[in-house]
């Protein structure tokens, strides 16, 4: 935090690496039982991250870092209900494999837990270690749909532009909140992303 208050731009390639890791190293080799036991934590680093670009000026980052924040464990459950049928157009054999590995990784991510949040293991132990199998297994095939002529963009987070465009009806509001700062981020169909400071929002006050 003090880093952040001295000057945001020094956190922002931490911040970077963070996002982008975060699906892989968090996400895709835990059950979901472990996924949600870290949320506040997640939530909190990526609302810290928000925070500062929102320092900086840089709102289009924010809005996409907001969004990739709020939804990073929905997102990965989503996935795993893939490919499409465009991709099965391009490449049946492809698809149906990246299906399989998807159902067996959502399968695997979906165990028993037993007593004290331990999951119930098989006899040898191992499914940690095909729980992580199957994920880099499902990133590799990822990797080669986007090696696709026209799936380059493949399941990537969304880019600020097509977040803008769900504000051609009207405003879309995003709130930020960390123990630092809260703001609003306004998008707009006509005009540029907006931050409006929202000084009496807190965590504490939310919390209470």
């Amino acid at each position: 935090k003090k880093v952040y208050l001295k000057d945001p731009l020094i956190a922002m390639p931490a911040y970077e690496a963070i996002v982008e890791l975060l699906p892989q190293v968090v996400l895709l080799g835990q059950t979901v039982h472990r996924r949600y036991q870290e949320l506040p934590q997640i939530s909190s680093i990526m609302s810290m991250a928000v925070a500062a670009c929102i320092r900086i000026g840089n709102l289009a980052r924010a809005v996409e870092w907001l969004e990739r924040g709020r939804s990073v464990i929905w997102n990965q459950a989503l996935q795993l209900r893939t490919p499409s049928d465009e991709l099965r157009a391009k490449d049946s054999v492809l698809a149906q494999k990246l299906q399989e590995v998807a159902q067996a990784l959502a399968a695997a991510g979906n165990v028993r837990w037993a007593g004290e949040g331990r999951v119930e293991e098989d006899a040898d132990g191992l499914h940690n270690q095909r729980h992580t199998a199957l994920a880099l297994k499902y990133e590799g095939l990822i990797a080669q749909v986007r090696e696709i002529e026209g799936f380059q963009d493949y399941l990537r987070p969304k880019t600020y532009d097509e977040l803008a465009r769900a504000a051609v009806g009207g405003p879309v509001v995003l709130v930020n909140v960390t123990s630092i700062r809260s703001d609003a981020l306004v998008l707009c169909p006509s005009t540029e992303v907006l931050c409006v400071p929202l000084v009496r929002l807190s965590q504490k006050r939310l919390n209470g």
